[in-house]
């Protein structure tokens, strides 16, 4: 296993050594590219996508979970992930919405936040949410 990160330059590093694309087949055999976002993208969505982050955090074990299930959070947000898989696809919002399978539409979350955030960058940043907070991540006693 790498050693933690536990800097922001740390985190950058990690981002850019991820994959540039991946390929994802959907049922019909379309390829679909997944790609990192682009500054534009993340700017757009960077509001929305803290607000999530920072939630994810609060729970005890927000820095094991992994790509997979960091994508069924974000489908709690629907407009969020359409987002999200339009900015890192050649999809549009209205393509994205077309999809009949939820299992596709989380398959594409999954790689694009692999491609985006990669786990001990994620790990990262939900310790700095957390710091930033003040939580400890356990759960307040009444």
């Amino acid at each position: 296993m790498s050693e933690p990160i536990v800097s922001m330059a740390q985190a950058s590093e990690a981002v850019n050594k991820a994959p540039k694309t991946t390929t994802v087949t959907l049922a019909d055999g379309r390829e679909i590219t997944v790609r990192k976002l682009s500054w534009l993208s993340f700017k757009e969505m960077w509001g929305e996508v803290s607000q999530l982050v920072f939630l994810i955090t609060q729970m005890s074990e927000a820095e094991n979970l992994d790509a997979a299930q960091v994508a069924e959070k974000m489908l709690c947000v629907p407009e969020l992930a359409e987002k999200f898989i339009a900015g890192t696809t050649d999809l549009s919002i209205a393509d994205v919405q077309k999809l009949d399978d939820y299992l596709e539409v989380l398959l594409l979350m999954t790689e694009a936040i692999v491609h985006n955030r990669p786990t001990e960058v994620w790990s990262f940043f939900g310790r700095v949410m957390k710091a930033v907070s003040g939580s400890t991540g356990e759960a307040e006693s009444s």
